[in-house]
């Protein structure tokens, strides 16, 4: 589905959690190094021999102990006895991307500089779950694939393309002069999400924790769009309103 990534460590990518090591064994697309487990996960890799073989790897039986030491602190934990290496997913490009897909019905997501990569893999699970065809994110402000990323993404990232951008405000261009209608996602916001419903081609934009759109793409978009809540409550964690608002434009269409 995408480009295979490179084999330097720079471009490798630990995996680790059966969802996203699963996932990963069955992107042919993914280009896994390595594969090791405990000998309680070596049993439920069992199921999925044919999977390793297709990519000629062999789990290797590693005592807990050592995965742990091989993730960060804040994962040691949640591995489920499953640790993979692998290179990381190339972004696809806009052009073609748009090339291959804007001449059918799509939704959009696009992040006005989120770095959180947890909310990011949380973000993927929703828009994989709710139809949409990419994600859309400029490179300087965006992580690279992470096992943090993957692991919150539970299998999304394997699907769904992460495409980098240079520049948002151009990109957003881009899709407009491609029939899309971009809308920002904010409190403040005068139509309703579900007003998207109507549209055949649309991109939600949201904006980082606590800052929100910025200016310049506030001046780009089309509509601003808002999530209706009951009074006094100011906000909502952006994982969080991606997920409703990707929900609401889902229902609508």
């Amino acid at each position: 589905m995408r480009k295979q990534g490179g084999a330097s460590h720079s471009e490798q990518v630990l995996i680790y959690g059966r969802h996203a090591v699963l996932a990963a064994l069955q992107n042919r697309g993914r280009r896994i190094h390595s594969l090791n487990a405990t000998d309680e996960a070596m049993k439920w890799l069992d199921a999925h021999s044919t999977l390793c073989a297709q990519h000629n790897i062999t789990p290797k039986s590693t005592p807990r102990t050592q995965l742990e030491e091989s993730l960060p602190p804040q994962d040691k934990h949640i591995h489920q006895g499953l640790v993979m290496r692998a290179a990381r997913l190339d972004a696809p490009n806009l052009d073609d991307w748009l090339a291959q897909n804007a001449s059918a019905p799509a939704t959009l997501l696009m992040l006005d500089q989120i770095t959180d990569a947890r909310n990011i893999g949380a973000m993927m699970r929703s828009a994989w779950a709710f139809g949409v065809g990419a994600l859309i994110a400029t490179d300087r402000h965006t992580p690279q694939e992470t096992g943090t990323m993957l692991r919150a993404a539970s299998g999304a990232a394997e699907h769904l393309p992460l495409i980098r951008v240079v520049n948002l405000a151009r990109a957003i261009t881009q899709l407009q002069q491609h029939g899309f209608l971009v809308a920002g996602l904010d409190a403040a916001g005068e139509y309703d999400i579900t007003s998207l419903g109507e549209e055949q081609h649309r991109a939600i934009v949201l904006g980082a924790e606590g800052k929100g759109l910025r200016r310049l793409t506030r001046e780009k978009i089309d509509r601003l769009v808002h999530i209706p809540m009951q009074a006094g409550v100011e906000s909502l964690n952006v994982s969080t309103a991606a997920a409703i608002a990707l929900y609401a434009n889902y229902r609508g269409r």
